[in-house]
């Protein structure tokens, strides 16, 4: 062999130990599912902090929250359990194994936000806690029996805290107005009933009957309210407190749609300019909106005869 071949040789077997060496020193992060739980098979789930517990269980193909009270829960939120939070991805490397290091990541038992994924059986899936972090694009987390602390590559703090009113459906009437058909409004002395036809809705009352135009501004304002009823607060398992005030609500509204659905709200004066709400003669679960609200269905023949 030639000195010319010789030193190609040596060149190039330099240049594969180097490309050799580049790929087992390769610092490009693995990334890997940190919970790795198969969705499907998740039938219940518990959040908790120091200060707030909830319970979400799966009946029937139907999320519900079952602590601290009995409500349908959010669709978004549970969505966000599903699509980002058991999709969280992590490093294999752990950013500390240390017991020291809890507090500064948040991942105490008292710091840290804890959630589980049970079976139908009540057996554990998966569990962590979760450290409030303030980077948008990150959450540290351990497992509950572990010291090792990673760093999810997205931020599920504010996901998962299990403040119950932010996980609570705050729609008490939810439907597409084009399937509203009728609405009866009664307060003070004044009841009236809107009704749709096939061309207008019509407007009754003890002593008047006419359709009403297309853009009236009073009709248009109470088919996009009462079709959506959207509340601001709610209130448990209190009914008593307010029940001789339901007697005589400063306002009834019962709502139609063309399915043969329909809602019996009564609202009696609240505090801080709200009235609650009674849906269906339900004294579980009341609602609160605000007081501007119900000024939509207080009107009189002459708001619904204008132009607009």
């Amino acid at each position: 062999m030639n000195k010319k071949n010789l030193t190609a040789l040596i060149i190039l077997v330099v240049l594969i130990v180097i490309y050799m060496l580049t790929k087992l020193n390769n610092k490009t992060e693995k990334l890997i599912s940190f919970f790795d739980v198969d969705s499907s098979k998740v039938a219940a789930i518990e959040i908790s902090t120091a200060e707030d517990t909830l319970k979400l269980v799966k009946t029937d193909g139907k999320w519900m929250i079952d602590y601290p009270v009995k409500y349908e829960p959010e669709k978004r939120k549970i969505d966000d359990i599903f699509g980002k939070v058991l999709k969280a991805k992590t490093s294999k490397i752990p950013i500390s194994e240390s017991k020291n290091s809890f507090e500064t990541y948040n991942v105490t038992d008292s710091l840290g936000t804890k959630i589980t994924f049970f079976d139908k059986n009540g057996k554990i899936l998966s569990s962590a806690i979760v450290g409030k972090s303030s980077n948008y694009n990150s959450s540290p987390v351990r497992r509950p029996d572990e010291n090792k602390i990673y760093l999810l590559k997205t931020n599920i703090t504010y996901t998962i805290k299990p403040r119950l009113d932010s996980w609570r459906n705050r729609y008490i009437v939810n439907f597409d107005k084009e399937n509203l058909s009728k609405i009866f409004v009664s307060y003070d002395d004044n009841n009236y009933t809107l009704t749709a036809t096939d061309t207008l809705w019509q407007y009754d009352d003890e002593k008047e009957s006419f359709p009403i135009k297309e853009k009236n501004r009073a009709l248009k304002n109470i088919l996009s309210s009462a079709s959506k009823v959207r509340v601001t607060k709610f209130i448990d398992n209190d009914f008593e407190k307010y029940a001789k005030d339901f007697e005589n609500p400063i306002l009834e509204l019962t709502i139609e749609d063309f399915d043969n659905n329909s809602w019996h709200l009564k609202f009696i004066k609240g505090e801080d300019n709200k009235v609650i709400i009674q849906k269906n003669d339900e004294t579980e679960h009341l609602y609160m909106v605000y007081e501007n609200w119900i000024k939509k269905f207080q009107k009189k023949a002459e708001d619904f005869q204008k132009e607009k």
